[in-house]
């Protein structure tokens, strides 16, 4: 039987955003998903590469048990629902790193790849986040936010975790020429490549690496979309929690739009 999946009802057989998204992957297994084309010389882009729906689900399902795991060796310091925070190019690791902490429950911090070092600074701040998957060309960046004196900008921050974006232009040119590898970085999180956490998770059994979060509270965060900060103040946080996404899904908010007032409150912090 083919599940369900309309605006006007939840996905037959989900009882979180979390297992709506898993269907879908499994839904449309064989068809393709993410596609890729790599730059190639004289500036030309070569044919697409694509993962379909069941290697992309694989590979977030990989990449979150690994993050997962990597969370719970520190958890007497991380609550049930850690926040992570995704700061790079759009590429496929990214978009991968953002269904996989989906699929696992985690919160994600989805930030614009030109954010500043005081707005990072602000928004770790802010959010506690406990781990971050950064582009590697904006480890200066990084290294400057987390300079601050301040010890509630980095204290709550334990795993680091490198996004290999080298082909994207515009994280070549925000790098101004700074060595990848050599910024200090002030803060005790361990640092990690995103391949070795992805690898990490495919190594778990099946049945821990192929695990859904099957329910969540519904005031339980799920994303948190900072503004960017360019009217000159702090940036704002846009929430959007389980209830709230779970209700745009069904078609129970007002007019169904897709307005973002439709999906999330603003909160100043």
């Amino acid at each position: 039987n083919t599940p369900s999946i309309g605006a006007s009802r939840f996905p037959a057989g989900a009882r979180s955003t979390a297992g709506a998204l898993a269907l879908v992957f499994r839904l449309y297994g064989p068809r393709r998903c993410l596609g890729t084309r790599r730059a190639a010389p004289g500036g030309a882009f070569g044919e697409y590469e694509w993962l379909t729906y069941s290697q992309t689900m694989d590979a977030a399902l990989s990449f979150g048990s690994g993050l997962r795991e990597l969370l719970t060796e520190s958890a007497d310091e991380v609550g049930p629902a850690p926040l992570v925070g995704v700061l790079g190019a759009v590429c496929t690791d990214w978009l991968l790193s953002d269904y996989g902490c989906a699929l696992k429950g985690f919160g994600v911090v989805l930030m614009h790849r030109t954010t500043g070092p005081a707005q990072l600074r602000h928004i770790l701040r802010s959010t506690q986040m406990r781990a971050l998957v950064i582009s590697r060309h904006l480890r200066h960046v990084l290294g400057e936010a987390l300079a601050e004196p301040e010890p509630d900008t980095r204290a709550s921050l334990l795993r680091i975790i490198w996004l290999d974006d080298a082909a994207d232009a515009h994280a070549q040119a925000t790098a101004g020429g700074r060595a990848l590898d050599h910024t200090e970085l002030s803060c005790g999180a361990s640092e990690h490549l995103w391949a070795e956490v992805a690898q990490r998770g495919s190594e778990q059994p099946a049945a821990v690496r192929e695990r859904v979060v099957e329910s969540l509270d519904g005031d339980t965060i799920i994303k948190l979309l900072p503004s960017s900060g360019s009217t000159g103040g702090a940036p704002k946080l846009t929430v959007v929690t389980e209830g709230t996404l779970r209700e745009k899904i069904i078609g129970s908010t007002a007019s169904g739009s897709g307005s973002a007032k439709s999906l999330a409150g603003t909160v100043v912090v």
